[in-house]
């Protein structure tokens, strides 16, 4: 899949792979789901989303990542995990 540039040119990463902005949404995160057992879900649903596990390493999630919207993939992917 070809990726587009990020905004100023800069090359697009996985926010877990930006320190700053994984450091800022973790923050964020902590302060949405302030609850530990339910945080620990969605950080267990998150590590799927991030490594294409689970629902999203289906082979299906892969191959749709190309021709769907983000809207689309979600809908048709993101369902698994609700806390997301």
């Amino acid at each position: 899949m070809a990726s587009t540039p990020a905004p100023e040119g800069g090359s697009r990463r996985k926010p877990n792979q930006d320190q700053e902005v994984h450091k800022t949404y973790m923050i964020a995160l902590s302060k949405l789901v302030p609850d530990k057992e339910e945080a620990a879900m969605v950080w267990r649903q998150l590590s799927n989303y991030m490594l294409n596990t689970g629902p999203f390493g289906s082979m299906h999630a892969i191959r749709d990542r190309e021709t769907f919207s983000c809207l689309e993939w979600w809908n048709m992917h993101g369902g698994a995990t609700p806390l997301l």
